[in-house]
């Protein structure tokens, strides 16, 4: 059960952070579409690496689109140069909540690195300088700790102070970032997990 109630959380935060612009039938059936072949092929995400993982993604939707252009037009849907990155994130969330392949997927990819150099950190607060800030669908923030220490935190949704990270990103300052345990599936391994999520982030 806390397996299922966690997964819906973070189902629901992903979702909610964001707000649809895009025909809502011409969305569904561009993620139909990509599902079903995302399905088809049967790829297993724990086997790819992040990088292997998001251009196998990133192919196989344009391929799709190449193929259903017509299709997708029909249904209100005229992607292009301009508004596809805006599209894709829409059909992400669909995907997210229900195509469980390209679930498998988007966590190897926003995960990317979660194991590298990672030391263990409780969960309340954590003080340091971010070094960096990946550009997945779903955040990781890099944080080092005055001591060294390495820790990747999930930046899954809107929090209090967001505006923060922009400038923590590259003013090379410490900051405090409040986070909160959550045990989120890891399709690479096909385990649950517990992942550092953040909550707020505070100038200090």
């Amino acid at each position: 059960m806390k397996h299922l109630l966690s997964t819906i959380l973070f189902l629901l935060l992903v979702i909610t952070s964001q707000a649809q612009q895009f025909n809502e039938e011409g969305i569904n059936t561009l993620a139909d579409k990509v599902c079903e072949q995302l399905t088809k092929d049967d790829i297993n995400a724990s086997e790819q690496g992040p990088g292997e993982a998001e251009a196998y993604f990133e192919k196989t939707v344009v391929n799709v689109v190449m193929k259903n252009y017509r299709l997708f037009k029909s249904k209100g849907l005229d992607i292009n140069e301009q508004n596809g990155e805006a599209i894709g994130e829409e059909m992400a969330i669909v995907l997210m909540a229900n195509c469980p392949k390209a679930a498998e997927l988007f966590t190897t990819m926003a995960i990317e690195s979660m194991d590298e150099e990672e030391d263990s950190s409780e969960s309340g607060v954590v003080v340091g300088t971010v070094v960096s800030i990946s550009s997945d669908m779903i955040p990781v923030i890099t944080v080092r700790e005055s001591n060294g220490n390495i820790v990747k935190i999930l930046w899954l949704s809107t929090v209090e102070n967001y505006h923060l990270l922009y400038d923590a990103a590259t003013d090379g300052k410490k900051y405090q970032f409040t986070i909160y345990e959550a045990t989120i599936y890891d399709g690479r391994i096909q385990e649950y997990r517990d992942m550092n999520v953040l909550e707020m982030v505070q100038g200090i």
